[in-house]
């Protein structure tokens, strides 16, 4: 995708599991094999990715897209130092953000770290500093907090991977 004139930095999407989980639900790996195509396009280019959390919370199902996400090792990014202390502080002003009942642990403060932590990030000569989005299914709702309120206090945008299809111009 070219960039639009004077757009500083690359577009890179930071996907939590709900956005994951509607791309394999609405747009199927066997009827849109030219998609999965583009997304691993994608994923290759350094991209799209997501934390190792994103991947335990697939690792809990027992579908395609678990032997998708396996597959692709490099798109998880393993938990950093400067990831888990971006975590904490997020939930230190979002403690709602997950849910203290559920028996694993929520990827949600992970995902919003990361992809603060990407939009930080300087860039170099051969690669401009990125512009980090969030990929979810997840909506502002009055009464609970949620990954698109934590993403809007650090300035980061939230989409679905039909947003992405248009920004990347995919066609279906």
């Amino acid at each position: 995708m070219q960039q639009e004139q004077g757009e500083p930095g690359r577009l890179t999407y930071c996907a939590d599991t709900s956005a994951l989980f509607d791309l394999k639900e609405h747009w199927q790996m066997g009827v849109f094999p030219s998609l999965w195509t583009r997304i691993d396009r994608i994923v290759a280019e350094g991209r799209l990715f997501a934390p190792q959390a994103v991947l335990e919370e697939i690792r809990r199902g027992d579908d395609e897209l678990v032997a998708w996400a396996t597959s692709r090792q490099g798109m998880f990014r393993p938990l950093s130092a400067e990831v888990l202390l971006k975590a904490k502080e997020i939930l230190a002003r979002f403690p709602d953000l997950v849910d203290s009942t559920k028996r694993h642990e929520d990827a949600d403060p992970y995902v919003v770290a990361q992809a603060v932590l990407e939009g930080e990030s300087p860039g170099d000569l051969l690669s401009p500093p990125s512009i980090c989005t969030v990929l979810t299914q997840e909506h502002r709702r009055i009464g609970r907090i949620r990954i698109p309120h934590a993403c809007a206090a650090y300035g980061i945008e939230c989409f679905d991977f039909r947003e992405l299809f248009r920004r990347e111009s995919i066609q279906i």
